[in-house]
């Protein structure tokens, strides 16, 4: 299975906006309350992070079989990976991001 970033980038509200006096950039934030009062705020890149979130949980999988398989060895401890591929895989994919992550 292959991941790919074909998706669209999710579109954040301009005018919820405010500006930083660290960066001098303006910065997404939303404010988000409870009943109780409780309340923060959510920069752009985490309702960023948030809407890929939601949209990666409505994708529909490729191989429903092999994924469920995957999970359920993960769940009872059976599924044999290396860490040290998988770091390798993870610095790689970064090094290729258009944004330079």
């Amino acid at each position: 299975m292959k991941i790919t970033g074909d998706l669209p980038a999710p579109e954040l509200d301009p005018k919820k906006t405010q500006g930083t006096a660290k960066s001098g950039r303006a910065e997404a934030v939303r404010k988000v309350s409870s009943q109780s009062g409780d309340s923060i705020e959510l920069s752009g890149r985490a309702q960023e992070l948030a809407q890929w979130a939601a949209r990666i949980e409505k994708a529909p999988v490729a191989e429903p079989e092999k994924v469920d398989a995957i999970r359920r060895a993960v769940a009872d401890g059976s599924y044999a990976f290396s860490p040290e591929l998988v770091a390798e895989r993870m610095l790689s994919s970064l090094s290729h991001h258009p944004a330079g992550i």
